[in-house]
This record gives C-alpha cells, structure tokens and sequence, in this order.
C-alpha cells in the first residue's frame, strides 16, 4: 500500500514538474517568439524532463531535432521516418506511444539507431505538425527461481501455475530492445507542448505575412526598391514637413524596348536588376530610389539649398553610373539614360505637380537625344505638355479600344465602278474627339508605337475583308500603308502571311503601301521586303509619290505594282501650271512602266475628267466619298457607282 501511494506521488510530481517547465517555455515563447533558437537553448530542460535523448518538431517549413542521441541522417530524413509512423498500421495500443522499437528489427528507426522508445505528438491541421522524443534502450536483469518449463503444477479446477520454489536453483535472463515506458502523463505534456509551438508558430507565420504583404505593397518585386505608393508617400511628407532642400528626378533607360524585343524580357529584367544596383551605388544614405514600372526609375536627392547646377551635377554621376557596358548573359549593352528633373518649391509644391513637371524635362531630354538631363523651366509646359500628353494616351490607345478603321474607296474612271479600298486609321480619344493619323502618327512613330499601331490596322482590315466576304460582300482589295519602322522588322512577312490564313483572306485581297521615306534610309532592306510581299501575292504600292526625295531610280529598282499620285498635285493641277504639267509627267511615266497610277485628292468632277483625259485611270478622293466606317462601305459603293453611271 505504501509503495502504491509513492508511486502516485511521484506521478503527481512527474506531472508538476512537466506543467512547470511547460509554462515557463510557453512564456519564452510568447515573449520572444523565435522558436528555433529557443528550442536550442530550452533542448537540455526538455529532455532531462522527459527522461528522452532525442526531441524533434516539425510545424510546416519549421524543421528540428537535436538532443546527445546518436543520428545518422539529416534532420528532414530523421523527419521524414518519423512521419511514417503517423501513418502506419502496427501501431501499440496506445498511440503514438512506443516502448519496444529495438525489440523487433521492423520497428526500429535507421536514423535513430539508439532509440528503444519513441514518443508522438500530432496535430491535425492544414500542415504537417508533429513533435517526438525517444528514449534509449534499458537493459533489465529478470531473474526467478526453479526451472519454470518443470514447475508448472496443474490444479484440480484445470487451470496450471508456476511454482518456482519448489526448487532452489536462481535463473536469470537479460532483456533488452525496450526503453522505459511513456506515461499518460508524459504523452499529454508532449501534446501540451506541440500545441504551445503550433499556436506561436502561427502568430509568427501571421505576423511574417502581414510583413511580407506590407513589403510587398511598398516594393518593386524585381528591383527591391520602393514601388510608386510608396515613393509618393514618402515625398508628400517630406513636402508636408516643408523640406524642400531636394530635388526630383525622374530616369528613363533609353532605348530598353530593343532589348526586350531582341533578348527576351529575362535579359531585360536583369539589365533593370543591374541598373538599380549601380543607381544606389550613386546615392547617399538619405537619398530615395523606386522604380515606378518598366525602366523608369524615380530618385529624390537630398540637397541644401538646391538649384539646377547642382541637381544636374549629381545627374552627371548617374550617367557616368550607367556608361560602363552591361555584361548580361555573355552580351554586352550600352546604355544610357535620360533625365528629367524639378527642385520643390518652385517647380511644385506637391508630388503631383514634381512628377509632372519632371516627366516634361524627361520628355524634353529625350527630344534633344537622349542620354542627357534637362531641368524643367516653366516654358516647357505649354506645348510639351499637350505633346507629351497626347503621346502618353496613344501608348494606351489599342489596350483601351480607342482605334477604328475608315475606309475610302478608289474608283476606275473608266468603269465608274469601285476597285479598291485605302484603310486609314482613327484615333477616338477620351477627351479631344476624333483625330486623324497626321495628328499623330508622327508621335507614334517618334515614340515607337507605331509598330503596334500597324499591326492593329492589319489585323483589323484583315477581319474586316474576312468579314465582308463570309457576308457574301464585295471582294475589293485593301491598301494598308505601312511605317518605315514596321517594313524593316525582322518579321513583317510571317506576320501577314500568319493573319491570312487565321482569317482565311488571299494574299491578292491586301496592298501594303510604303512611302519614299523607306528607301531613302534602308533601300536594300525595303527591296529585299517588298520583294517577298509580292512573292507571297501581296501587291505594294508607292504612296505619296513627289513629296519627298523623289528618284526616278527608285521606280527602277523597286518591284511597285501601283505609283499614287499625291494630293497636293491632284488638288492644285486645275490652278497651277506646274503642278499641272508634273502631274501630267507622273501619269505618263508610271504608264510608262506599267504601272497602275491612282491620283488621290480627286474633290470635284473636272479633276476626274482632267485625269480621265491624261491616261490615270484611278481616283480617290471626297469627290466619290470620304472615309467610312466598315459597316457603310457597301453602301456608299452603291452610291458612288449609281452616282457616277447617272
């Protein structure tokens, strides 16, 4: 009775002792909250608490085992057998309780060789969390007396009994492959502990997610810098607090499209990556940098009382940052940059009006050559601003659906029937209307958006005539005029060709139009072009022909199946003797060559009788119609060629 009572005590103890230590760890935790470093410093406590040799946890990405037991594996393979055993099939009756691991070759752990007994605490939640502790074996001396297999006595009810007195032989046996068994006790204290661990590794994971969300929402992902918000944030206190000794400055890679279009958009982020490095080589401790998207970069430098001269100093060390060659996957890149800067309070008073004013100057650098720094000055704002503006919608214009097609047709002066169609581009913007391609073309082709922009006017003509013809419509071909820039990418052929056969439109329903511009720059390369056009059954036509540097070598060169008179001499011939005699040398020489000649500009019938009479058999112009959208081209063919037959 007495040993029974001790043993409750020292149960009683055992289990006070374990809930002592347990919540002195829990308090640890709660107040420091770094569960690796103080499992490693709480290990040695633990362990002697548990009588245990070895102690492992698993929480998610958490991974640790430490204790003097021997290992043989890494801590994940130690793991990894451990976590077998949640899902294994032979367990003990108590589970997650084992005593006898060395008894049974099957039961033991390969990288726990020492441990006889081993101890599992789990918790069911979305990851794998499980902590163990093993025990080493216990070797026990079993002795008794008498040879049992002889003094085994029947009874007279039947049932047998040991009687080992009746001889005074000693018999002893050592039994080994066992640890000392775990107590419920030692089990709910290791569940105790795996869900103090659980509980503060989740807080932890919580508090490194709103961490990791907040650095995420002030920083750029590639570069690491401050994003836009965070920047702006950061430059409206600092205006707030009336501290104006800085400088804006905003940071432009020239030309770092080529490298995307010609390298792939990796290369391209590990030149922006390289870029960002060298650009805080450059700053000072008290400077700001951020990337606001693209390759353009925004830095707020810190100067007493500052001016232009010594803004545009600093700008100099940025460019002088950026000269040296950027070696980038076994290529090298010379880069520049340009710069466009605003010192508050006199160019703004709020990040918006620095922002602004300093894209103007940016704008301004680049308009002068790039690789240069400009400072804004107060008359830039009137007509760079509008430009600038208008160039910045334009690079949203084909996203947000702005574009559409007009067409005007072209009519045979002899048939009175129409033959063609020219597809001419419109801008609908938001807030200034309707604008025309003379209005801004040329921004798209000084900001290299005209590419884009043509290939949207092919792909839209393309569907238009697909559409047409499934409709049972009229099968006239569509002159597109196409950029210099367009015709000498690397894949205009291809391209055209891919839209033809996804819409099912023959090469002969497209005339791809080019003006002198091309071969003045690239005459080989345009040659070469035009040449595997026609060769794929698409007809080219010089447009504008006698408004730029016009050479007759051209037409000699170039393989043209159709030369287009300009409208300044269709629109002038009937006033000025000169435009008409040139207009009247234009006809004759592309009869000459065989060409067919179209005489754009046509706005009244004696011009049509005029061109009719000097051998051009083409029109286009208002006097048959202006452009139209697609939907009223069928109609308005109806029309002119009722009108003209009349």
């Amino acid at each position: 009775m007495r040993i029974e009572s001790l043993s409750r005590l020292e149960a009683v103890q055992h289990r006070l002792m374990l809930d002592g230590l347990l919540n002195e760890f829990h308090q640890a935790l709660i107040q420091d909250g770094d569960i690796p470093n103080l499992l490693e410093l709480w290990m040695p406590r633990l362990l002697k608490a548990f009588h245990a040799n070895t102690m492992g946890v698993q929480i998610g990405t958490l991974a640790c085992v430490g204790g003097p037991g021997q290992r043989r594996g890494s801590t994940h393979q130690i793991l990894d057998e451990v976590a077998a055993r949640l899902d294994s099939q032979d367990r003990s009756p108590h589970e997650g309780m084992w005593d006898d691991l060395l008894s049974s070759k099957k039961h033991a752990l390969d990288f726990l060789p020492e441990a006889a007994g081993l101890l599992l605490a789990q918790r069911y939640e979305e990851d794998i969390i499980f902590c163990f502790m093993t025990r080493q074996e216990v070797v026990r001396e079993v002795r008794w007396g008498g040879e049992p297999v002889k003094e085994i006595v029947s009874l007279p009810d039947g049932r047998v009994r040991l009687e080992p007195r009746r001889s005074f032989a000693v018999w002893q046996q050592s039994v080994r492959g066992h640890s000392d068994p775990w107590l419920e006790t030692d089990a709910e204290a290791l569940q105790n502990l795996l869900r103090m661990l659980s509980e503060v590794n989740k807080l932890q994971v919580n508090r490194k997610m709103r961490e990791t969300l907040h650095w995420r929402a002030h920083h750029d992902h590639l570069t690491g810098l401050y994003n836009r918000r965070a920047m702006e944030d950061e430059v409206s206190r600092r205006l707030e607090d009336s501290q104006y000794d800085s400088a804006l400055m905003l940071l432009d890679l020239d030309h770092f499209k080529k490298i995307n279009d010609t390298y792939g958009h990796e290369t391209g982020d590990l030149v922006l990556q390289q870029l960002s490095l060298r650009l805080k080589a450059v700053m000072r401790e008290f400077d700001l940098l951020a990337r606001l998207g693209g390759d353009e970069f925004m830095l707020l430098l810190q100067i007493p009382h500052p001016h232009a001269a010594t803004a545009l100093t600093f700008a100099e060390r940025l460019h002088q940052a950026v000269a040296t060659p950027f070696a980038i996957r076994g290529q090298h890149f010379r880069l520049g940059i340009s710069v466009g800067i605003a010192i508050p309070p006199g160019h703004g008073r709020t990040v918006s009006e620095l922002l602004r004013h300093a894209d103007l100057a940016l704008y301004q650098a680049k308009a002068q050559g790039r690789c240069r720094s400009v400072v804004f000055e107060l008359a830039m704002a009137a007509n760079q601003r509008d430009h600038y503006l208008l160039e910045r919608d334009l690079d949203e214009a084909v996203e947000r659906n702005q574009l559409s097609l007009v067409f005007q047709p072209k009519v045979d002066l002899i048939s009175r029937k129409v033959v063609g169609l020219e597809a001419l581009v419109r801008w609908n913007h938001p807030t200034r209307g309707q604008s025309s391609p003379n209005a801004f073309i040329p921004i798209a082709e000084h900001s290299d958006q005209i590419i884009r922009i043509d290939r949207w006017v092919m792909r839209r003509a393309i569907a238009e005539q697909a559409h047409w013809r499934s409709h049972g419509l009229a099968k006239l071909p569509i002159a597109i005029n196409l950029s210099i820039a367009d015709i000498l990418s690397p894949n205009l052929v291809d391209y055209l060709a891919g839209l033809l056969e996804e819409y099912g439109v023959p090469p002969a329903a497209l005339e791809i139009e080019v003006t002198e511009s091309c071969f003045m720059r690239q005459l080989d390369q345009t040659r070469s072009v035009l040449r595997a056009l026609n060769k794929a059954g698409v007809a080219t036509s010089l447009d504008d022909f006698g408004t730029g540097f016009s050479s007759l070598s051209y037409l000699r060169q170039l393989p043209l199946q159709c030369l287009k008179i300009d409208q300044s001499f269709t629109q002038n011939m009937l006033q000025d003797p000169n435009a008409e005699k040139l207009t009247q040398a234009i006809v004759a020489m592309g009869n000459a060559l065989k060409m067919t000649v179209v005489a754009e500009g046509v706005e009244s019938r004696e011009q049509m009788n005029w061109l009719l009479a000097h051998g051009c058999h083409i029109g286009q112009g208002y006097f048959f119609s202006p452009p139209v959208p697609p939907e009223d081209v069928h109609q308005v063919i109806e029309r002119i060629e009722v009108r003209l037959s009349a």
